[in-house]
């Protein structure tokens, strides 16, 4: 039985953020104006893997489980400033506090996954395999936040067959078939589930004064729910002639449902399109490989 465990800190997002945080922008000319912006995104993960192996005679069985914590954080300021009488002194009180203007933001997002997988082998010649992943994502309204994802694989090894044996130009075939669905959560929006309000983008007179307000710049949608592609493969590998020549062959059919996409909406709304699972996809194909390996003798 093995044991392990591992934590991981993304380092690009830690060495972009030590960059983010000394980068400076400069704008001269009339007026002259510097800006000074400060970012950090920072990203940590975490995962626990056990495995079990046993064999009994001609059996042969293997079993891992795992989990694993993926977190995202990003924070932005910026700040500057206008008309600085000294446009080498590159420093923020050093221009018009008239002129001044600031922004932020912040967001973040995480996913929480347990998985398992179960292998079978008997003599080597009938295989199995079955995997089963549960994910979480905060991109999702609590209501949508799991997917199930399974996946089966089954394996027969012909040549290991006695029927099989007298074929000597023939070392190796295998016929393979496997049916399995994965999900997608990349959608480029951290909580498109829900309504996004924009501060100062609204903002109006009374009695003379600029007024903050706020509008909303986005329908929400929280019925949005994982994008799932399943595949289904039939596959044979073959070896002939002590496996100088070798061939796989796969047909394959992949399907892809509720696919997340932007839906346009009329520009009278005022809003921005939200994300819909609207789209289906279907492919069909074939990959075949044949391959040829020699060994050449020269004299000296």
């Amino acid at each position: 039985m093995e044991f392990r465990f591992e934590t991981k800190y993304d380092q690009r997002g830690l060495t972009a953020m030590a960059r983010a945080m000394r980068k400076t922008i400069r704008k001269k000319g009339d007026p002259n104006s510097f800006t000074q912006t400060n970012e950090r995104p920072f990203s940590q993960s975490f995962n626990a893997v056990v495995s079990y192996t046993k064999t009994l005679k001609d059996h042969s069985f293997s079993v891992l489980g795992g989990y694993e914590f993926i977190k995202y954080n990003y924070e932005m300021f910026s700040a500057g400033r206008q008309y600085y009488v000294l446009q080498d002194y590159e420093v923020l009180n050093a221009g018009s506090e008239e002129y001044d203007s600031n922004s932020g933001t912040a967001t973040h997002n995480a996913l929480v996954s347990y998985f398992g997988r179960v292998n079978y082998s008997y003599k080597d010649r009938y295989l199995f395999e079955a995997n089963l992943r549960r994910d979480a994502s905060s991109r999702f309204a609590k209501d949508n936040r799991v997917g199930i994802f399974p996946s089966f694989a089954a394996g027969w090894r012909l040549s290991e067959e006695n029927f099989m044996k007298d074929l000597s130009f023939l070392s190796n075939l295998k016929l393979r078939a496997s049916w399995g669905k994965l999900g997608n959560q990349e959608i480029g929006s951290d909580f498109p589930y829900t309504s996004s309000i924009a501060l100062g983008s609204a903002n109006y007179l009374m009695g003379g004064q600029i007024v903050n307000g706020a509008a909303q710049k986005v329908l929400a949608n929280k019925n949005i729910k994982w994008e799932t592609t399943a595949t289904t493969n039939i596959g044979v590998d073959a070896g002939l002639l002590d496996q100088r020549l070798t061939l796989t062959a796969d047909y394959y059919v992949r399907k892809t449902k509720d696919i997340l996409l932007n839906i346009p909406v009329p520009v009278v709304t005022g809003l921005e399109a939200p994300i819909q699972n609207i789209g289906n996809v279907e492919n069909r194909g074939w990959d075949v490989t044949v391959g040829w390996q020699d060994r050449l003798l020269t004299m000296a």
